[in-house]
């Protein structure tokens, strides 16, 4: 609505104009002029209403001096209609003007701001050289007839020149803003243009009075009124809401304006000269006294000048100080950031962005092969000191380990942090490869010494993996071939140092392949089961089945689980694939026919009895097959067991509320202990296959150690379970030792789903007594017909670990 209101305004008000030009002189026109001018100030004092705070005073001021121009019209209107004018007198009407123009100067200087006090005297004092000049030409032309003229009196002598200086006056106003480029917006020249409209005004209307001109009144009204018009549309354009303040490029402005001020300067010694010249009558007095200010005004303008350029200055060179501050404080922070972008900030060594570029550098510049070898550490216990202790211990341990390792390099080569407990040694300019392989050797020996932290002491050691670089070899693929190495160190024990070969990539490659098979062959039913059983020694009933996992990838052939197992604990797979394996054991036990209720037996991985929706993944494999709790037997080994002591038991004693009985699997070769046997629910106790191969040996202490297992479980009132029973003579010491239930390759191979129903049918107690008895005389073996044989670890088994198959 604003936006148009100000048009409107200017279009009314233009017309109004045009129509007082075309009434005839009398009563009309001074209507006309009363009511547009009215309705102007009323715009006025609405619009004051939608500006700042800070600028309603200046407006309101503006208002009440046209209030007063126009009461000053309105009775000058009444005085003339009744013919009460004296000429030259001072009356209550010159009273309302000079008002008016006080009032229009105050306001005008509170709606101005300047940038600052330099600026603001600099521009006044321009604007007094352009009115000292104006008044010299102004003195020279009107007011010194009224100075000299004998016939009038003192007050009509002021009178008469009042109006001249105040026009003057405004004239000043107006030339200081255009000093001071203050008319950049579209209000500001609504503004200006009602000033100079004023000025005019006044001017016509006193030279038009002097001249006894009839015409007088229509000129200096319909100025007047375009003034008034102007000073509505100013106050009502958007624009006006913001204070009037230098523009930016006030100092181009100025410079344009210098000719006016140059001429102003100069016009008294101007008309003394042309006075001089064609002999007329000049006011020397006036006019001396006006020149001695205008060099006043110019000496102090030329103060204030060096005054401010050396404000200026002074600030140039706090500016230029402030730069060069903030410059250098760009560069140290361009090289805290380049440091800290190239190095690790807990260890202070160089991080992996840093070695890839030394590594490129080292493998452009290296001078022949064998000078160039690359050395990963990772440190080995770093994960369990840092859950265990807490991260304040594990920084510590980051820390001596990089410092232990720059001790060993002795700042010759470049030692890095890639992330983690995992550092990198480039081995640059080496006489020869054999000096690598002592470092790491030393870089081994160095970080398997204890170290003393948070008032403990800690054993360190570390893998490493070791690589040199050949001809063709790039950055990527030697930290790829270092890595390689680490990992294959670990794998063979940690706490020692590998170089890379080709079988190595290999087998990495292998092991990718395995695992990211993993999914694909679990939905594509590449997993199976196979079964192994197992039975009672005291009357040879077939007890249950030990459910073991084998895998026929579709590329690689029958694995072993030593192949994948592993690696699915490493990934995390291992969860996902023990859920399987628990509900398809489930379902298969449900479906056995028997006059018992035979047993079906699940291994629990370690990541298995960590996850917290164990409880919830067992029953949900019990209730969706049918099978009864009381049949069901988790098998959990010692050192599972003890990763997470505390939430291992609750787990377990959750399970064992559910009917489920626990067996600890490879039992005596971890944790074996009274301790821990109270400490978890536990049912059963399978005694390690590791114990039983001895038992072949007469002459062997295997048997004191087994018979110890069995007394313990007695006593303890658990059952025990004998793993890879191969032989005759075994089966015999166990039977001896009161070891009530065996498993092994002695009854039969794991079998086949199919099988199983097969050997629940045929495989009766009396079945079991019977081969065996055949077996002693035929030294033929039971049940399946084959030979004795040892046993290989590397082929068949349960998840977790390796058991029986066969070998040459």
């Amino acid at each position: 609505m604003r936006q148009a209101t100000w048009k409107w305004a200017l279009a009314l008000g233009l017309l109004a104009c045009a129509s007082y030009l075309a009434l005839p002189a009398g009563l009309g026109r001074a209507l006309l002029l009363l009511i547009v001018a009215v309705v102007c100030v009323v715009c006025v004092v609405l619009a004051v209403q939608h500006q700042p705070s800070s600028m309603r005073l200046g407006w309101r001021l503006l208002a009440a001096s046209c209030g007063c121009f126009i009461s000053a019209t309105l009775f000058f209107s009444i005085d003339d209609l009744l013919r009460h004018q004296v000429p030259g007198a001072f009356t209550f009407i010159d009273v309302l003007r000079l008002s008016g123009y006080l009032l229009f100067f105050l306001g005008i200087m509170r709606m101005s701001r300047s940038r600052g006090l330099a600026v603001s005297r600099e521009r006044h004092a321009d604007s007094a050289v352009v009115y000292l000049g104006v008044f010299c030409l102004a003195w020279q032309v009107i007011l010194s007839g009224y100075a000299h003229d004998p016939s009038l009196s003192i007050t009509a002598k002021v009178v008469a020149m009042a109006y001249p200086l105040i026009n003057l006056g405004v004239l000043f106003t107006a030339t200081g803003a255009i000093l001071a480029g203050v008319t950049r917006r579209a209000s500001e020249r609504f503004l200006l243009a009602a000033i100079l409209g004023l000025f005019l005004a006044t001017a016509i209307g006193r030279v038009m009075t002097m001249r006894h001109n009839s015409h007088a009144g229509s000129a200096a009204g319909v100025v007047m009124l375009f003034a008034y018009v102007m000073f509505a549309t100013s106050a009502l354009h958007p624009t006006s809401q913001r204070t009037l303040v230098e523009a930016t490029d006030s100092g181009l402005r100025v410079r344009r304006w210098v000719p006016l001020v140059a001429m102003a300067g100069f016009m008294s010694p101007a008309i003394l000269f042309l006075g001089s010249i064609f002999d007329f009558q000049v006011d020397v007095a006036v006019l001396s006294c006006a020149e001695g200010i205008l060099f006043g005004l110019v000496v102090l303008r030329v103060c204030w000048l060096f005054i401010r350029i050396r404000s200026q200055n002074r600030l140039l060179h706090s500016h230029t100080d402030s730069l060069q501050e903030a410059l250098a404080t760009q560069q140290a922070l361009e090289t805290d950031l380049r440091y800290l972008a190239f190095h690790d900030s807990l260890t202070g060594l160089a991080n992996r962005a840093f070695l890839q570029q030394e590594v490129e550098t080292a493998l452009a510049t290296a001078a022949e092969v064998g000078s160039l070898a690359l050395c990963i550490c990772d440190l080995d216990q770093f994960k369990e000191v840092n859950d265990s202790l807490g991260h304040q211990v594990g920084d510590a341990f980051l820390i001596i380990a990089s410092q232990r390792l720059t001790e060993v390099t002795g700042g010759q080569h470049t030692v890095a942090r890639l992330g983690g407990d995992e550092f990198a040694i480039l081995f640059a300019g080496l006489a020869e490869p054999g000096a690598a392989t002592q470092l790491a050797e030393r870089i081994v020996e160095a970080l398997r010494q204890p170290a003393m932290i948070a008032g403990r002491e800690i054993a360190l050691s570390v893998s490493v993996g070791l690589a040199f670089a050949s001809c063709d070899t790039t950055s990527e693929l030697l930290i790829s071939e270092a890595d390689t190495a680490m990992y294959e160190a670990k794998a063979a024990g940690k706490d020692r140092w590998a170089i890379f070969e080709t079988s190595m990539r290999l087998r990495l490659v292998d092991q990718l392949t395995v695992t990211n098979s993993f999914q694909s062959s679990l939905e594509s039913g590449h997993f199976f089961l196979q079964y192994e059983p197992q039975v009672s020694l005291h009357d040879g009933r077939l007890e249950g089945f030990e459910a073991l996992v084998r895998w026929e990838h579709p590329t690689l052939g029958l694995l072993p689980p030593l192949r994948f197992i592993p690696l699915a604990e490493e990934t995390g797979f291992i969860r996902t694939l023990g859920a399987w394996i628990l509900q398809q054991a489930c379902i298969e036990a449900a479906n056995w026919v028997s006059t018992t209720d035979l047993t079906i037996s699940v291994n629990l991985s370690g990541r298995q009895l960590q996850d917290p929706e164990l409880v919830a993944h067992v029953a949900a494999a019990l209730a969706g097959s049918g099978l009864g709790s009381e049949r069901l037997v988790l098998e959990i080994t010692e050192s599972v067991l003890m990763l997470n002591p505390k939430q291992a038991a609750q787990t377990l004693s959750e399970l064992k509320q559910m009917g489920i009985r626990i067996a600890i699997d490879d039992f005596g070769t971890g944790y074996s202990s009274l301790s821990y046997l109270q400490q978890f629910p536990v049912d059963i106790l399978k005694i390690d296959k590791s114990f039983i191969d001895p038992l072949e040996d007469p002459e062997s202490e295997g048997s004191a150690f087994v018979q110890t297992i069995v007394r313990l479980a007695h006593d303890l009132n658990l059952s025990t379970i004998a793993e890879g029973v191969e032989q005759l003579s075994q089966r015999e010491t166990l039977s001896r030792l009161e070891c009530q239930s065996i498993q092994g390759y002695l009854l039969s191979r794991p079998m086949s789903r199919e099988a199983v129903h097969d050997f629940i049918t045929t495989s009766t107690a009396t079945a079991v007594t019977t081969a065996a008895a055949t077996e002693a005389a035929t030294e033929a073996p039971l049940v399946t017909a084959i030979a004795p044989q040892r046993i290989d670890a590397n082929r068949l088994g349960p998840i977790g670990r390796p058991t029986r198959a066969i070998v040459d």
